[in-house]
């Protein structure tokens, strides 16, 4: 088969932050118990991924490697072999696996037909400054928020596991006689152990480890409680010496060209505004600032930037296609000036077709171009056949416009239909 048949849908899923391999696996077997119970003619099959946050045949935002992800791709038959749409069926998907409990975020919908082309919005910040590049994430990620249509806006970096920051008074810690190595060596025995002896037992070796209790371990306060020895031999609370912050960590560390990065992504709801005005807004809120901001810049890409290339190498192709028209009938009619007025008739078939897409309101697409370039050929046909006419009747000396317009409703219009009807059959 050249071509795979049918739809696909995708459960994105996240457990607490943590969450073991297994233990994800685990339930997620709560969402393949409720797609099994899909007739075959509906769900052909499915594939889950533990442990990845995006499919890999969908990966327009890139992608989260973490034991609490999860995502799900499910196979449904194709279209003309089922009685419900694809919509209606993840509709019913996701009705039931959102009200599965123990997950932290769930997301069900539809792969986006076609090659991939990136979100709506995909804006890269770039930038080793830390506390600089996260004001803008966050700014970025505030400004999309408020803009009506844009959703699921997330970044590449994730949130991981709590972090603890502990910052030390090195002026009151030197005065009660404590440096900082013996404060790093507490709180690491304390927490990783150290191994203090070991014995040999039927040919293995056994190690003692002193550490905390377990349950000691898994509480911030712990760290205020633990006492040092100072050079005096008193014992000191590290409370006093310390202050301690926890905060999340990130996920995934990105880089841009050697640079630190964070990339955001959002879908646009084209109803309401176009993936071009939302990131033309990004463009006149941050663009001018972030060029004016040292050691910070913004890659914009996704579908306006796949938008941008497809137009450009669609604008080269046609001009070449044009070229080689032109060129095919100088040779063809031994003349420069025969073939500039067939040339001249394939603007009015662009105003045709935009004049058309504008009263349907239907958006002027990548397919809707190609669709563009392959009309030129008919019109170029059409105004070869008046060519081949004209220069017919003054071979045989009738260049009269009487005769000239008589021809034409008995000739040409007879071969005009001829070429019209031959291309929308081979179409």
């Amino acid at each position: 088969m050249l071509f795979r048949s049918g739809d696909f849908g995708f459960i994105k899923f996240e457990t607490v932050t943590g969450s073991s391999l297994e233990d994800t696996s685990e339930l997620s077997k709560a969402f393949e118990d409720i797609l099994v119970t899909y007739p075959d003619d509906e769900v052909i099959s499915f594939v889950t991924t533990i442990g990845e946050k995006t499919p890999a045949i969908d990966d327009r935002s890139g992608n989260v490697v973490q034991g609490s992800y999860g995502n799900i791709i499910v196979h449904i038959m194709d279209e003309g072999r089922r009685a419900r749409s694809t919509k209606s069926i993840m509709d019913s998907i996701s009705e039931q696996v959102m009200k599965v409990p123990g997950f932290k975020t769930i997301e069900v919908g539809r792969i986006q037909d076609g090659p991939p082309v990136g979100k709506a919005v995909t804006l890269t910040v770039i930038s080793n400054d830390n506390r600089l590049r996260n004001t803008f994430v966050r700014d970025i990620k505030s400004f999309l928020g408020q803009e009506e249509g844009v959703s699921k806006i997330e970044d590449n970096e994730g949130v991981g596991k709590k972090t603890v920051t502990i910052k030390v008074n090195q002026d009151l810690a030197s005065r009660l006689g404590v440096n900082s190595a013996l404060i790093a060596s507490t709180v690491r025995t304390a927490f990783d152990g150290l191994l203090i002896s070991s014995v040999r037992q039927n040919a293995e070796e056994i190690n003692f480890r002193l550490q905390l209790n377990k349950n000691y371990q898994s509480n911030i306060d712990t760290i205020s409680q633990l006492k040092i020895k100072n050079y005096n031999g008193k014992l000191v609370p590290l409370g006093q010496l310390v202050s301690i912050e926890e905060e999340d960590d990130v996920l995934m560390i990105n880089h841009y060209d050697g640079d630190r990065s964070v990339t955001i992504y959002a879908d646009v709801d084209r109803e309401i505004q176009t993936s071009l005005e939302i990131n033309q807004k990004l463009k006149d809120a941050f663009l001018l600032l972030s060029e004016k901001t040292p050691d910070l810049r913004l890659e914009f890409g996704g579908e306006e930037k796949n938008t941008q290339e497809s137009m450009k190498s669609l604008g080269i192709a046609l001009i070449l296609a044009l070229f080689g028209i032109y060129s095919i009938l100088v040779i063809l009619y031994d003349s420069f000036s025969q073939p500039f007025i067939v040339m001249i008739s394939i603007p009015f078939a662009f105003s045709g077709v935009v004049y058309t897409f504008y009263l349907h309101r239907i958006d002027f697409g990548f397919m809707a171009i190609i669709g563009l370039i392959g009309l030129t050929g008919i019109i170029v046909n059409d105004a070869l056949v008046m060519i081949s006419m004209l220069n017919q009747k003054r071979d045989e000396g009738d260049t009269s416009i009487e005769g000239l317009a008589q021809d034409r409703k008995s000739t040409r219009l007879n071969s005009s239909h001829l070429v019209i009807s031959y291309a929308v059959f081979c179409l």
